[in-house]
């Protein structure tokens, strides 16, 4: 039916993680909780205006087709 780009902000989140993160990959969850209550609701937000171009995620909607 439809697919959209969703959290925008995470692309940019995600690339700042990756370049001043730590070395083993391993997620803050500190960072993380922090994330999905300050951030993420912004992202919301700026996903009705910049999901045709970016974001983090993709959001794919679709009907099971019956056999």
């Amino acid at each position: 039916r439809r697919n959209r780009y969703v959290d925008s902000l995470g692309f940019a989140a995600g690339l700042a993680y990756k370049a001043i993160g730590n070395d083993t990959g391993h997620v803050d969850l500190r960072m993380l909780v922090a994330y999905d209550r300050l951030i993420f609701p912004i992202s919301r937000r700026l996903d009705a205006l910049l999901f045709p171009f970016l974001g983090k995620n993709l959001l794919i909607v679709a009907d099971r087709a019956d056999a």
